[in-house]
């Protein structure tokens, strides 16, 4: 089987999988609002930050991956809105780059400060304290943010068979 349609697979895989954190992020916040103040609330907060990292890791590494090899391989090239043609390409390419800056620069120092803060907290009896809430907030904030453009890139990626 040719290189290009597994890449393609695999492609879309990783974009359903990074896509899946949505639908996660939805149910586990749900519970952990729903477990405020109770003993289970600290065991789904590191579930809920573990996942991120995890799933959110393979599923945008795939994507980036496969897309820049396929752009590649297919002579799609990067970010050539002048060139008239392949315009949900390039936005989506625009946007990819988008998500990578907010990863870097806000979630991932988000994350680590937050996982930080909250570990001592969540491995001991004590309720969390405020800031702990505060900096919950922020990463679902970003989460959310980021889940937002993976949806806009995925809806770009239909666009283009209407367009």
């Amino acid at each position: 089987m040719p290189l290009i349609p597994i890449l393609k697979i695999v492609h879309i895989v990783s974009a359903g999988l990074w896509l899946s954190l949505l639908v996660y992020g939805i149910i586990l916040r749900s519970r952990i609002n729903n477990a405020k103040g109770m003993p289970e609330e600290k065991g789904l907060i590191l579930t809920w930050i573990s996942s991120l990292n995890l799933i959110g890791i393979i599923g945008s590494m795939g994507v980036l991956l496969t897309g820049l090899y396929l752009s590649l391989s297919m002579d799609y090239g990067f970010f050539k809105f002048a060139s008239g043609a392949n315009h949900w390409l390039y936005t989506k390419q625009f946007v990819m780059v988008i998500i990578l800056i907010l990863i870097g620069a806000v979630m991932i120092p988000s994350a680590k400060k937050i996982k930080g803060l909250l570990l001592p907290g969540l491995k001991s009896d004590q309720p969390l304290n405020e800031e702990a809430y505060t900096l919950l907030g922020k990463l679902k904030r970003v989460d959310i943010s980021i889940n937002t453009l993976v949806i806009l890139n995925i809806l770009m990626a239909f666009s283009r068979y209407f367009l």
